[in-house]
């Protein structure tokens, strides 16, 4: 039987109440800072550039730059 500071509450409703608080306080730091999702030139740019600097693998360098157009367009068509 463990009792987290001699307060009477369990353990493990004490780690539990800080993971809902850690969660709630990361989706609301999410929220803040996304981006809006628009269309147009300048929204299809910045998603080109996170694709290439996520293919920045030796492996598939190379490819980058049709691949990240291939895959933003793939992402924008799949949105509905």
């Amino acid at each position: 039987m463990c009792l987290c500071g001699g307060r009477g509450v369990w353990c493990w409703q004490i780690i539990i109440a800080g993971l809902r608080r850690s969660c709630a306080l990361a989706l609301s730091k999410i929220q803040e800072i996304a981006i809006k999702n628009e269309d147009g030139p300048e929204f299809r740019r910045m998603l080109e550039t996170c694709a290439g600097t996520a293919l920045n693998s030796k492996l598939i360098a190379r490819y980058k730059v049709r691949q990240r157009r291939q895959n933003v367009g793939i992402c924008l068509s799949s949105r509905g």
